[in-house]
């Protein structure tokens, strides 16, 4: 059984769902963007100066906005309508955005923890998050 925070609010199964979900999406966007730039490092260093293109500097941006869409989801879901925008601004910039969606990754990461959901390397399985329920179930309260 996971390490959870006794104290710390609960969050429906459904919620917790949602996060994860996109949770996944944060960390693909993240990726994408590291994997792209080492690639685009890697070229240069092969071709023993800098590449000028724009294409990277274009796909950053656009992954930068799928993550703020993301980030902004997951910030509605777990916080305020307030943060949700500010986070998913913050990740628009283009080094910015990377550091803000590692910083909502972590976020997500402690809420899922915190409610009792196994977060690996690439997020939460869904699959087998639907098969443990974790511990905190929707019906808990149903009145049995």
């Amino acid at each position: 059984m996971p390490d959870f925070d006794e104290d710390s609010p609960r969050l429906p199964m459904s919620e917790l769902k949602l996060i994860a979900r996109y949770q996944r999406w944060v960390i693909a966007c993240v990726l994408a963007q590291i994997t792209m730039w080492l690639c685009l490092l890697v070229m240069s260093f092969l071709e023993r100066g800098w590449i000028e293109t724009d294409i990277p500097l274009f796909l950053t941006v656009l992954l930068d906005i799928a993550g703020a869409v993301y980030a902004f989801l997951i910030y509605w879901t777990m916080r305020n309508p307030f943060l949700a925008v500010v986070m998913g601004l913050a990740s628009i910039p283009p080094l910015l955005g990377l550091l803000a969606l590692t910083a909502v990754n972590s976020t997500a990461t402690r809420t899922l923890t915190a409610n009792g959901v196994h977060v690996g390397f690439f997020g939460v399985d869904l699959n087998k998050m639907e098969e443990e329920g974790g511990i905190y179930y929707d019906d808990e309260d149903a009145g049995w």
